[in-house]
């Protein structure tokens, strides 16, 4: 019963688990960034930026370790989920006219690039999977 309970709720829980590492940083920008500061103005773009990475990351970082079985597996399944869902939200976004700011793009890409490495490094963990 135990791993069947974690099978349903890795996804959702993963991806919450993702959502609240994002608080810390926006923490530290909010501390390090005061208004006489020159990166104040880049402060939202800068976070931007780099907020997708870390909920990819972290998506994929402790979907693995929430599975009961086959982590290896499931860390490329969430990849392949979130590249996914990363090709649709731009082909949604493109097909309904919206325009994206620069951090935009750069925040989508910086979220692939997270779950990939978040995968190289769960796969490491576990390489006899």
């Amino acid at each position: 019963m135990k791993n069947i309970l974690r099978w349903v709720v890795f996804i959702p829980i993963s991806l919450l688990l993702g959502m609240l590492a994002v608080f810390p940083v926006h923490w530290v920008f909010l501390i390090c960034f005061d208004k006489d500061d020159f990166f104040y103005s880049y402060k939202e773009v800068i976070e931007y930026s780099i907020t997708p990475f870390i909920i990819g990351y972290f998506f994929v970082y402790f979907g693995s370790i929430i599975a009961p079985a086959k982590n290896n597996k499931v860390a490329k399944i969430l990849v392949i989920l979130w590249i996914a869902l990363a090709i649709i939200a731009s082909i949604s976004v493109i097909n309904y006219g919206f325009i994206l700011k620069t951090y935009n793009y750069i925040g989508l890409l910086l979220g692939i690039i997270g779950t990939i490495i978040a995968y190289l490094v769960v796969s490491e963990d576990y390489e006899d999977q």
